[in-house]
């Protein structure tokens, strides 16, 4: 269901996500939503906000044209 959203938002599946990507990623004993980061990946988590280098299930990008000028 997530990958059908985020396809009909214009975003691609990577194998290589860079910073600005977004994910689903392994965090604790659950899966959350993350942005890329140059250190890792950034979620809310139960105690705050955890950024790390978490394993990520798959991860999104914006085609080049469609990103701002």
């Amino acid at each position: 269901m997530v990958s059908d959203f985020m396809a009909a938002a214009g975003f691609l599946e990577t194998d290589n996500p860079q910073p600005g990507d977004v994910g689903v990623i392994h965090l604790g004993d659950g899966l959350a939503f993350a942005i890329r980061t140059r250190v890792g990946w950034a979620s809310k988590s139960l105690s705050g906000l955890g950024c790390g280098p978490f394993r990520h299930v798959v991860a999104w990008t914006i085609p080049p044209k469609a990103q701002p000028q």
